[in-house]
């Protein structure tokens, strides 16, 4: 939850975007309730001291699995 209502999304039953915001500005990895996403963003977040070879893979592989993701909501 949020102290500021205006600021929420409200997705399903649980206002998110607040809270997912203030985990992400505090430097942890943001809890999103969905284990694959929460996934792809520690997978981002595991790479932040590499090399930027090191980002651009891991950007790539994230990026090619919440695309599968998505096209998958189509069927």
């Amino acid at each position: 939850m949020t102290d500021h209502p205006q600021d929420a999304q409200v997705v399903g039953d649980r206002e998110d975007e607040g809270d997912v915001a203030d985990e992400a500005a505090a430097g942890a990895v943001p809890h999103t309730g969905d284990a694959d996403i929460d996934r792809s963003l520690a997978e981002l977040e595991a790479v932040r001291d590499q090399p930027l070879a090191e980002h651009i893979a891991a950007a790539e592989r994230v990026h090619r699995h919440l695309q599968s993701r998505l096209s998958d909501l189509g069927d």
